[in-house]
């Protein structure tokens, strides 16, 4: 099959499979990427963006979800395969249509155990013992689809979110890996059918969890500060006297 991929991403782990498809000498199958192009962001940077640009790759910036201008590169560059990395917004149907859903997404957590944000820290949360990250067939609902891909590392009773993440994305990159090397030698790409709904978490989800009710119960304690800790963002705290004590865990 003759690939002419549209490739949506942003983030750290959307710029290291970027340089996974360019390893593998994929890069001429990108025919339009979608990312950002602004570096105001957590992860500073606009690498996809610079990239598309200095290769005259037609580029959309993803600030707005804007579909029209999707549908449009699309039908324009004859893309026939879409491949998402921790991309902002929903495709809808008008979108998979376009390419007969073969669209895949790279969701660095289980589902649909864990759709939607922060499942790094809910993993942790819930005493989960292995967390799974996932290469899905797209459809137009979030992190659903049949699963492509999965592959799970340990939770340990050490394990914080920050550490967590950077095994969960070493892990990421390489079912991702194994993904784009079965689209290179045309083999079928793998489906299981999931047959639950799941959960979803949204962006705010963590907001009423991070507070330690109990600042002498050692198992709360230990398990917030873990769930928590993920510079540079905000960890768990304890309010005394009316103020509010932020506490990281012993590395």
């Amino acid at each position: 099959m003759d690939y002419r991929i549209l490739y949506l991403s942003q983030k750290p782990l959307g710029n290291q499979c970027l340089n996974a498809m360019i390893e593998i000498g994929m890069q001429h199958c990108i025919q339009a990427i979608v990312s950002n192009s602004e570096k105001n962001n957590w992860w500073a940077s606009a690498n996809e963006y610079e990239y598309a640009k200095k290769n005259n790759i037609y580029c959309i910036d993803n600030i707005i979800k804007n579909e029209e201008l999707i549908i449009n590169a699309i039908n324009t560059h004859k893309i026939n395969t879409i491949i998402s990395v921790q991309h902002p917004w929903i495709l809808s149907s008008n979108v998979l249509e376009l390419v007969n859903y073969f669209a895949f997404n790279l969701h660095n957590a289980k589902i649909p155990d864990y759709k939607g944000y922060n499942s790094y820290n809910h993993a942790i949360l819930n005493g989960e013992k292995e967390y799974f990250s996932t290469i899905h067939w797209i459809v137009d609902k979030v992190d659903m689809g049949d699963i492509a891909f999965e592959k799970s590392i340990p939770i340990t009773s050490d394990t914080t979110s920050f550490d967590l993440i950077k095994r969960a994305t070493v892990n990421a990159i390489v079912i991702f890996n194994e993904f784009i090397a079965t689209l290179k030698q045309n083999k079928q790409i793998p489906r299981k059918s999931i047959l639950q709904n799941g959960k979803f978490y949204g962006r705010n989800s963590l907001d009423m969890l991070r507070e330690i009710k109990n600042i002498n119960n050692y198992d709360e304690v230990d398990l917030k500060t873990r769930a928590f800790y993920n510079p540079p963002f905000d960890g768990c705290y304890y309010i005394l006297n009316g103020k509010k004590f932020y506490i990281n865990p012993s590395l």
